[in-house]
């Protein structure tokens, strides 16, 4: 379930694109982003734990692949995609091979926004259980 339901808040189409995400992630990794033993674990993932890069299960997966997954799992709304045509429409990129340059600043830009999440959502889970 998207972050968004666990919480009851508001739901919208890019709570499905979520649940897009999450098949999309399985289907490149053979396993879900987030596994726990109980659904309070679960949630919690699903809230606060920064979901995995699917090429580090997958390091044949295409970049664009792999950072539109990640942003189809994005925790808030606002920073998934809006639209089942927007989805398509970065779907039509993927087969376009990138140039080595590009790919290694690619991989610096992809760690210095998994560690931002990461950080930001520790910050949350702290103020949440304050």
């Amino acid at each position: 379930m998207a972050p968004e339901v666990w919480t009851g808040q508001h739901v919208s189409p890019a709570t499905d694109l979520y649940a897009l995400g999450v098949l999309f992630f399985e289907a490149v990794t053979g396993q879900p982003p987030f596994a726990a033993p109980d659904t309070q674990g679960l949630r919690d993932m699903h809230l606060y734990t920064p979901v995995p890069r699917p090429k580090t299960l997958n390091p044949t997966l295409p970049d664009t692949l792999d950072g539109l997954i990640k942003k189809l799992l994005a925790k808030s709304t606002r920073d998934r995609y809006q639209s089942a045509d927007e989805v398509l429409a970065a779907l039509e990129v993927v087969p376009k091979a990138a140039d080595s340059t590009i790919v290694g600043l690619a991989d610096r830009v992809r760690r210095h926004h998994d560690t931002a999440e990461a950080k930001a959502l520790d910050e949350q889970r702290a103020i949440q259980q304050e």
